[in-house]
């Protein structure tokens, strides 16, 4: 059913950036909603800075909208997606993504693409909610949920956070369209935004890597500096202060 890829206008630069942003928006939802009953006090104190950066992101990005809904326990992130139907989604944007296998209204797997007549039937029969699912080699079996938000809208896009930032994933590759299509404000830096809330789970291993590597060569300088340095003590330590507000 795919007949071009949905994101292929779009630029590998634009698409790092998205992912960055919202892989950390998502793990830093995780670990408020994991630690909220353990440390709920604590916990506390992030709600509005979580409120923050969600505003930032749907500032940055026009076509997707983030919602925090707490509950007494924990928080609940949903995905909201700027389309007047779900069909409408199912048409501009889940239809050609590679690897469409079946679909339903009713529930996985009702109708599939390789029996054409049932297929454009269910295709037909779509309202209110929209069931998927895909088959790709580097995920397997993929499903996804969508279905009218009445009251935003909007479409929702029901995720699993770890699935979501797979990149390869079709919801992420839903969202990365929408986020996308239209271009996005690149003067608003969510990386730094979501620095501040000092998980160190919020970094990927490959971000921890490069976050280490960019620490050790700072330290490496940052040494030589020290060594070579022959002014006297205060205008020294007043350059490698500056030095060190330079890099980061």
């Amino acid at each position: 059913m795919a007949n071009n890829d949905i994101l292929s206008g779009i630029s590998q630069k634009d698409m790092k950036e998205f992912g960055r942003d919202f892989s950390q928006l998502l793990r830093v939802a995780s670990e408020i909603d994991r630690y909220y009953v353990k440390w709920e006090q604590d916990i506390v104190k992030y709600l509005p800075k979580l409120d923050k950066f969600i505003n930032l992101f749907n500032k940055k990005y026009g076509n997707i909208k983030v919602k925090v809904l707490k509950r007494i326990d924990g928080v609940d992130v949903r995905i909201l997606l700027n389309e007047g139907t779900v069909k409408d989604i199912f048409n501009n944007c889940a239809s050609r993504i590679a690897g469409l296998k079946s679909i339903g209204t009713i529930n996985f797997g009702s109708a599939d693409v390789a029996e054409m007549e049932k297929f454009a039937n269910e295709i037909d029969k779509i309202k209110d909610k929209l069931y998927l699912t895909y088959y790709q080699p580097e995920v397997g079996i993929y499903s996804v949920f969508l279905s009218k938000n009445k009251s935003e809208k909007m479409v929702e896009l029901h995720w699993e956070i770890k699935e979501s930032i797979n990149e390869v994933s079709p919801d992420f590759r839903i969202c990365a369209y929408y986020a996308l299509k239209d271009g996005y404000s690149k003067k608003i830096r969510l990386l730094d935004e979501g620095a501040t809330f000092g998980f160190l789970s919020l970094l990927s291993e490959k971000e921890k890597r490069e976050w280490f590597d960019r620490l050790r060569g700072f330290w490496n300088n940052f040494s030589n500096c020290v060594s070579q340095y022959t002014n006297p003590p205060r205008i020294r330590y007043l350059h490698i202060f500056s030095y060190i507000a330079i890099l980061f």
